[in-house]
């Protein structure tokens, strides 16, 4: 299981590095909308998108050598579900951005794989 959430954290990192690629303009290529209604911007989202990822793999090889540091993983990595659950229905309101709803889903996993994790 170490290693398939090792990939798919990876795999979120470089996703979220794409997305931001994609955001660096004020207009997104892939879905034509500025904002999602919030108070920042898209890129500005794609970049806590890579910063929450990081800081979920980096909390994930420590939390091998430091056993309570695993539950606070597990904690980032729920909140960084709800959080994209709620850009998920702020998506679903207007038009699905196939790049943002992707990272999301891959949020989603981590999540769940982190639950079903027997570190």
């Amino acid at each position: 299981m170490r290693k398939i959430l090792s990939i798919v954290l990876a795999a979120t990192i470089i996703f979220a590095l794409y997305v931001i690629w994609l955001k660096r303009s004020t207009t997104c290529v892939s879905c034509n909308f500025g904002n999602l209604g919030l108070p920042i911007s898209q890129f500005h989202l794609a970049i806590l998108a890579l910063i929450g990822s990081s800081v979920i793999a980096i909390s994930y090889y420590f939390s091998h050598k430091v056993q309570g540091l695993k539950y606070v993983t597990l904690g980032i990595s729920g909140i960084t579900a709800a959080i994209a659950s709620f850009l998920i229905i702020l998506q679903i309101k207007s038009i699905i951005c196939w790049p943002c709803l992707i990272t999301d889903v891959l949020f989603y996993l981590v999540f769940v794989l982190m639950c079903l994790g027997k570190n």
